[in-house]
């Protein structure tokens, strides 16, 4: 913007002397009514863009979702509900992956006749997964002449999720069972497989099992009800990753992302339930993933933040819920932070991306972020 500003100041100074020189040099004395018309003109046009100072309204469109590595189509419409038009409109977009930290900020030129409407269309390159939030953060109008500018309050954006591409791995899962000689504790938050002991009860759906009806309750109550079993904690799996231990490039960010999508897809697709959980900034978010379509459901809302590494996810999630009372944790990370010792009294796999793999204690894992889907082609955890 500020170079046509400059090309514009430069013709209009260039018109303005060459006018004075005429009109001083006496060859075309009336001349000098040119030469106060280009004075006032650029000043009366500035100040005419006073009323278009709540006329504008601005719409951002963009895909809800998009493929990665392809191009994301955006559009911006100016509407004008004014009666002079915006001759020169400058509109500043910028544009942030939420996940991989990226931003890149585009300008689009337009004008905007009298009651009327301008769009312009631009693309963003989606080069990694994530969450692409776009927004107007400013809307600049000129003079006629295009020099003197003058501010807009004018917003609206616009959210993109590109989800990770997954890859084909082999899980081999290994989940402790409680041994015969020790009680079995069961999850008070969570249901599972196991019907010896439930959860609790609900209302029947159709689609329900037959063999989930309580009978009993259910004849006495003139209504069927369904049993939910529950989760042995010795049998509880959570994944869990921490985007908060060091600071991760786009790529390394990205190769985390696909990761924990192909382990979880892998995990679904083989009927394993476990929760799914995550730092969000300096929150955690933790779901259940019973099935493939609630895994997918799951995923925009994973890329949504990505890395603040003031405090690591273990410790945040030690805060907010105390231990993580899980049989075994599948824990993705780029490094291994010192409260993982006290995270959980289950079993600890760790998957690193690009990082120092720890001593015997627990089994680790480091992948690259440039080989990530090779790295990961058979996992034991």
């Amino acid at each position: 913007m500020r170079k046509r500003q400059f090309t514009a100041l430069g013709g209009w100074l260039l018109l303005f002397l060459l006018l004075c020189a005429v009109a001083v040099s006496g060859m075309a004395p009336q001349v000098w009514g040119g030469v106060v018309l280009l004075l006032v003109l650029p000043v009366g046009t500035w100040g005419m863009n006073f009323l278009l100072k709540e006329k504008l309204e601005a719409e951002l469109k963009m895909p809800s979702t998009a493929e990665k590595g392809k191009e994301i189509q955006a559009e911006v419409t100016i509407q004008n509900h004014a009666r002079i038009p915006a001759v020169h409109l400058f509109c500043t977009v910028q544009a942030e992956n939420r996940l991989t930290g990226e931003n890149s900020i585009l300008e689009l030129i337009m004008s905007v006749p009298a009651g009327g409407s301008g769009k312009s269309e631009f693309t963003i390159c989606g080069t990694h997964c994530g969450y692409i939030h776009t927004e107007i953060s400013k809307v600049t109008v000129m003079d006629w002449f295009g020099f003197l500018p003058f501010r807009i309050p004018c917003k609206s954006d616009g959210r993109t999720s590109i989800l990770p591409n997954t890859f084909s791995t082999e899980v081999s899962l290994q989940i402790p069972y409680c041994q015969q000689d020790e009680e079995e504790n069961y999850a008070p938050d969570r249901k599972g497989n196991d019907a010896s002991e439930i959860f609790q009860l609900r209302d029947y759906v159709p689609g329900d099992p037959v063999k989930q009806i309580h009978w009993k309750l259910s004849s006495k109550l003139n209504h069927i009800l369904i049993k939910e079993a529950s989760l042995p904690v010795s049998r509880s799996l959570l994944v869990f990753w921490d985007k908060n231990t060091e600071e991760a490039s786009p790529d390394e960010m990205d190769a985390m992302a696909e990761s924990v999508s192909s382990i979880c897809q892998a995990l679904s697709q083989d009927g394993v339930q476990y929760t799914l959980g995550w730092t969000d900034g300096q929150e955690i978010c933790q779901e259940e993933a019973f099935t493939l379509e609630e895994l997918l459901r799951l995923l925009p809302q994973m890329l949504k933040n990505g890395q603040n590494p003031v405090e690591d996810g273990v410790s945040l999630w030690m805060d907010a819920y105390g231990r993580a009372e899980y049989g075994k944790i599948i824990y993705f990370a780029k490094r291994i932070p010192e409260s993982l010792e006290e995270f959980s009294g289950g079993e600890i796999s760790i998957l690193l991306c690009d990082g120092i793999p720890a001593d015997n204690r627990w089994n680790t894992m480091v992948y690259h972020a440039q080989t990530f889907a090779e790295d990961l082609q058979m996992v034991v955890l």
